[in-house]
C-alpha cells in the first residue's frame, strides 16, 4: 500500500512526500523493507538531498542489503550527476563483488 502511494507522489512530482512515506516506512516496517524500497529511497534522495546524501544513505546500508538493485541506484544517481569517475568506481566494486559478471557491461 505505501509503495503505491510513493509511486502516486513521484508520478506527480511529489518527490519530499514520497521521501517522507518512505522514511515512515523505514521506521515503522523495519523489518519489511525490501532491497527494492531502498533503491526506491535512494533515488529519493538523490531527487530531494542530492548527490552527497544519497552516497551517505547507501554507505548505512549493511553489506548484505547492497544488491544489484540497489547499486544500480547509486550508479543511476552517478549517472544523473556525470560523476563519471564515481560511476566507474562504483562498476569495478561491483564486479568484485561478484554483482556484475565480464559478460555484463554497465559502460
Amino acid at each position: 500500500m505505501l509503495q503505491t502511494i510513493i509511486r502516486h507522489l513521484c508520478s506527480f512530482g511529489r518527490f519530499k512526500q514520497a521521501l517522507e512515506v518512505s522514511e515512515f516506512m523505514s521506521e515503522e516496517m523495519r523489518y519489511g523493507i525490501s532491497v527494492g524500497d531502498m533503491a526506491v529511497r535512494l533515488d529519493l534522495i538523490l531527487k530531494v538531498h542530492g548527490v552527497e546524501q544519497a552516497e551517505k544513505y547507501f554507505d548505512s546500508l549493511p553489506d548484505t542489503m547492497r544488491t544489484f538493485q540497489v547499486y544500480g541506484a547509486l550508479l543511476n544517481c552517478y549517472a544523473h550527476h556525470k560523476c563519471l569517475e564515481k560511476e566507474e568506481a562504483t562498476v569495478q566494486i561491483m564486479r568484485e563483488s561478484r554483482l556484475l559478471s565480464n559478460a555484463v557491461s554497465l559502460m
